[in-house]
């Protein structure tokens, strides 16, 4: 904030070599006697700075893919271009920690994820079905931003939730489950998500599985799509993320070697679970990302 009047010129003491520094209005700091001079960067700051405020967010709620995805890497060595195609799959190692940290923030803190969602109401216009994002393509919902509001309204009043935990073997309960319903094109079922679950241990108390067929790289767009539940009356997707009772959470990401912009995303949440120590796939790094695409020829 500009000072009401321009500061008094400095007074210099007698029998002192040191000029009074000059009080700066409102606090106890000082500043040089000597105006700087006003660079080309100086509006340009000013004009961020406006717009933080005006499109502001809590800090806490930031996260590693606010704003825009992560600048993508190079490839190397002649391997497949890991993180430079916008697919959920070839950005599965960082998307899974994203995942994991949005969905403990709208489980903990609601209404402050609730301002998230504000900001994403911008990308619809009007009455319009569809979400405009800018570099991106054109989204069709059939709900628009009225989803949207009704989602502000739940968050705005729901009760926070204890954050969930990762389990080594629900992730790899996960990861079979994303692999055989997506590359193996088994039918999703009851049946075969028991199936995984018995192939990696024991769950104890209730158990849910939900998936989202997705276009989106982003794991903040994956949470946010299984909350806004668009078309669905019911919201069960979001029932799920959100239900006080889940503990642990296991996350797959896989994808279809003919369309890497079709990915499947599958989590698991369960009151508990024991794994049995039993290996099976996981994309929890670069490395473990290049042999699955190795294993289902993408190159």
């Amino acid at each position: 904030m500009m000072d009401d009047f321009p500061p008094k010129a400095a007074i210099k003491k007698p029998g002192s070599r040191k000029k009074a520094p000059l009080p700066d209005s409102g606090t106890g700091s000082t500043r040089s006697s000597i105006p700087r001079p006003k660079s080309s960067g100086d509006d340009d700051a000013k004009t961020k700075k406006s717009s933080r405020k005006k499109n502001s967010l809590p800090d806490d709620l930031l996260g590693s893919d606010f704003g825009g995805d992560k600048q993508d890497r190079k490839s190397q060595d002649g391997k497949p271009d890991i993180g430079t195609r916008d697919s959920l799959l070839m950005k599965a190692p960082s998307a899974k920690e994203e995942v994991f940290e949005w969905i403990n923030k709208a489980r903990m803190m609601p209404p402050l994820f609730a301002k998230f969602v504000e900001h994403e109401m911008r990308f619809f216009t009007g009455s319009s079905l569809e979400k405009k994002k800018p570099g991106r393509k054109t989204v069709k919902t059939k709900e628009g931003s009225a989803a949207l509001r009704e989602l502000i309204q739940f968050l705005e009043t729901a009760t926070p939730s204890k954050n969930l935990e990762r389990n080594t073997g629900l992730e790899y309960v996960a990861q079979e489950y994303a692999m055989k319903i997506c590359t193996e094109k088994k039918v999703p079922s009851k049946a075969l998500q028991q199936k995984c679950l018995d192939k990696f241990g024991k769950s104890t108390g209730v158990v849910k599985c939900v998936v989202l067929d997705t276009s989106e790289p982003s794991g903040l767009e994956v949470i946010l799509s299984f909350l806004v539940d668009d078309g669905v009356k019911e919201r069960p997707h979001r029932q799920i993320l959100l239900d006080e009772k889940m503990k642990v959470l296991g996350i797959g990401i896989d994808g279809d070697p003919h369309d890497t912009r079709k990915d499947k995303c599958v989590l698991f949440l369960a009151e508990a679970f024991e794994y049995n120590g039993q290996e099976g796939v996981k994309l929890d790094s670069e490395d473990d990302l290049l042999a699955r695409l190795a294993t289902i020829g993408v190159k």
